[in-house]
């Protein structure tokens, strides 16, 4: 994945820093998420007023739908990098198969050089797109958990 980023452009930076940013947020919204079921169980085990419970209950709704924003927005991002990503890249792909000779051109398929320009450069969007997500949120959550 790592090859793949000398080819983002210089806006698009500032897109990846929003996500990591996101991504750290949502970390920190789903790991607080347990101290609310914790809190909540208590108040129900020390039988405090049934008010004090909808209150935390709602704290802990509030923080679930705040981390489920986060992951939206990323996801959205992310997804838009990558797309943006693929359509340079099969414009690359275009321009390598146009500057062929034509005896370089009579070894490839047709249908090698579709799925080339379709399926396989879908593929590394596709990894581009989780792996945007994935190799932020996962070390953190391990690192703050």
């Amino acid at each position: 994945m790592f090859r793949f980023l000398k080819y983002i452009r210089g806006w698009e930076w500032a897109f990846l820093v929003l996500i990591v940013g996101l991504n750290i947020g949502q970390v920190f919204l789903d790991l607080a998420l347990p101290e609310y079921m914790g809190n909540i169980v208590e108040l129900i085990t020390l039988s405090q007023p049934i008010m004090d419970v909808v209150l935390e209950g709602l704290e802990m709704l509030g923080i679930a739908l705040a981390s489920i924003v986060c992951l939206l927005i990323s996801d959205y991002i992310a997804s838009v990098l990558a797309a943006r990503f693929t359509r340079r890249m099969r414009g690359n792909v275009f321009d390598k198969v146009q500057s062929m000779s034509q005896s370089t051109l009579n070894k490839f398929t047709t249908a090698s050089l579709i799925t080339r320009s379709t399926n396989d450069i879908m593929q590394v969007g596709n990894a581009l797109s989780m792996g945007f997500k994935t190799a932020i949120y996962a070390p953190f959550r391990l690192y703050l958990h």
